[in-house]
């Protein structure tokens, strides 16, 4: 992101952006930027837009031959296209020739780095993939929002949005909305806002009820959980979180015995933000690699047995939680 915004404020645009990766967030931000750095409000002469599949990619790149209507650049908005996700001869020896006067922007979801077509973007130096940023990044960026907007959040407020909407930075930016216009009189987000409008996901529950099995406390494990059920949370999809947790702490758990990395770790468990892991290692502390292969097997005999019709999906959850406490 940092490379095109440079590209913008030095008027030093390339022919071509690929922007692909798992933030939608910033592919739409990036996207945006771009083509107001480079299209006047309005101008619907030198912006063509092309989505979907069936792109018509010989008109397209005839439009890109095409000089601009009195503006220094025509732009050409491809989204979702597919066109990356395989080889296309056609756009991989058109690339190296796109005119000056032309951009091409490409948003999409899936790409095939081995493609002819992505290689052709790489020499043109035009991929931009846009993951996830680092938990001191996102946090860098929450707290501009929050600075720009006049108001200023607590710590503990701070710990509890970043649990509850770290799932994307789309919803980082609409929970963000909500509490700088709930505290406009304050001036301060607190925790206790933060509760209140941010709805809590059920990652986040599932790991509040693990903490309260890993503290042996039975009746907090089961308010918990029936909180869940009444955010309509189904108990199978309860169990199944469960599951997977427990499967995540057990490789904790044998991973730090080890001696891994927390890069190595994150890799294993496929997670982006270090902040996660260190919620799970802590976790994990309350088990026993036994207790947690326990619950797993538990987990399992009980998801047949809701599956064979002997057991309720409720019922199945409360044995798990009992067995573990």
């Amino acid at each position: 992101m940092r490379r095109i915004n440079n590209d913008i404020k030095q008027k030093n645009i390339r022919p071509l952006y690929l922007l692909y990766g798992d933030e939608a967030y910033l592919k739409r931000f990036c996207k945006a930027s771009l083509v107001r750095a480079l299209v006047q409000e309005g101008d619907h002469m030198n912006l063509s837009v092309y989505s979907g599949p069936r792109t018509d990619l010989d008109a397209a790149l005839e439009m890109a031959d095409t000089l601009p209507f009195f503006a220094p650049k025509r732009v050409l908005l491809f989204e979702d296209t597919g066109l990356f996700k395989k080889s296309n001869e056609q756009l991989a020896a058109y690339i190296p020739k796109i005119p000056p006067e032309s951009c091409l922007i490409f948003v999409e979801d899936e790409v095939d780095k081995r493609s002819k077509t992505f290689k052709a973007a790489q020499k043109v130096d035009g991929v931009f993939e846009l993951s996830r940023p680092s938990d001191a990044e996102l946090k860098k960026w929450i707290l501009g929002r929050i600075q720009k907007a006049g108001r200023k959040i607590t710590a503990s407020a701070y710990a509890a949005f970043f649990q509850r909407s770290h799932a994307s930075m789309d919803l980082m930016e609409m929970e963000l909305e909500k509490l700088i216009s709930y505290c406009a009189d304050s001036g301060e987000i607190t925790r206790e806002a933060v509760e209140t409008l941010c709805a809590e996901n059920p990652d986040s529950k599932v790991f509040d009820l693990i903490d309260a099995l890993g503290e042996k406390n039975q009746k907090k494990a089961f308010h918990i959980y029936r909180d869940m059920l009444r955010q309509n949370q189904s108990a199978m999809g309860i169990m199944a979180l469960l599951a997977r947790n427990f499967r995540q702490l057990l490789i904790v758990s044998s991973m730090e015995r080890q001696r891994c990395s927390e890069k190595d770790m994150l890799a294993a468990l496929s997670l982006r933000f270090p902040g996660i892991l260190r919620k799970m290692k802590a976790s994990a502390r309350n088990f026993s690699e036994r207790q947690l292969a326990g619950a797993l097997e538990q987990a399992a005999a009980y998801d047949a047995a809701i599956k064979s019709g002997t057991l309720t999906d409720t019922m199945a959850v409360e044995l798990l939680i009992s067995g573990i406490v």
